[in-house]
């Protein structure tokens, strides 16, 4: 099964949700990934920061993986992180609420669509 990849965007007040997620590198660029539980990646495209204290900073993410079982466990993953500490939430362009079996639903169903 090749993998599928699912394209992550979260709006957060900062930075540093970032350097968690990607497991703490010294520099973000473009390109910075993070191994994930199940064998999933998640991969930095862009972010995006704001100077002024009422705008978010976005980022904008890949994540591949390649079964359910892998999708459950980086969705686990993705909420932990989540979880107060982010605004919002959007998997391939949809709004997800930030609640973990809303994320492995939506995860889930990418799996079984491809």
């Amino acid at each position: 099964m090749n993998p599928v990849q699912v394209a992550i965007e979260i709006e957060t007040s900062g930075p540093l949700l970032a350097f968690d997620l990607l497991g703490g590198p010294k520099t973000l660029s473009v390109g910075a990934k993070a191994s994930l539980p199940g064998g999933a990646v998640l991969r930095l495209h862009e972010m995006r920061e704001h100077r002024a204290a009422d705008f978010p900073t976005l980022l904008q993410l890949g994540l591949s993986f390649g079964t359910g079982a892998a999708a459950s466990l980086a969705a686990s993953w993705l909420y932990d992180k989540l979880k107060g500490r982010a605004r919002a939430l959007r998997i391939e362009r949809m709004e997800v609420q930030i609640e973990e079996g809303q994320i492995r639903k939506v995860l889930v169903e990418r799996i079984e669509a491809k």
